[in-house]
């Protein structure tokens, strides 16, 4: 009898070990995956290009141009992800977007003030960005 009481012990110790080291092991294999789901492309000197997926982070008014032959598709996330814009740009179509104070993207409501921007490309054509 006191055989079997240390198997059952030792399978209770065994599943506490592999449970901890699953925690433990996969939020690791994020980490290590590439690219964080967050990940942004860099503006530099003002501009980036977003191929179809990526994004883009701007601070300021910035404006958005369809650099393909198709139409284009863009997502904007304006703030803390409360307001989107989803618009459609026509071939070599540039589109702005206004941060200033009380323009139509930079107010949410009353005393609530948007100041950055999530560029997101979820169409099939190449944008440009152009962070002023």
């Amino acid at each position: 009898m006191r055989i079997k009481e240390n198997s059952m012990t030792t399978n209770k110790d065994l599943i506490l070990i592999v449970s901890v080291l699953a925690m433990l092991l996969v939020p690791a294999s994020f980490v290590f995956a590439g690219d964080e789901p967050w990940f942004t492309n860099p503006i530099k000197n003002n501009e980036a290009i977003l191929s179809p997926g990526d994004n883009a982070y701007c601070n300021k008014s910035f404006m958005v141009e369809n650099m393909g032959k198709e139409n284009a598709e863009v997502q904007v996330i304006m703030g803390n992800g409360d307001t989107y814009h989803d618009n459609v740009l026509s071939p070599n179509e540039k589109l702005g977007y206004s941060l200033t104070p009380g323009g139509p993207f930079a107010t949410v409501g009353e005393g609530v003030q948007i100041d950055d921007a999530r560029i997101v490309n979820i169409g099939n054509e190449n944008l440009k960005v152009h962070c002023k």
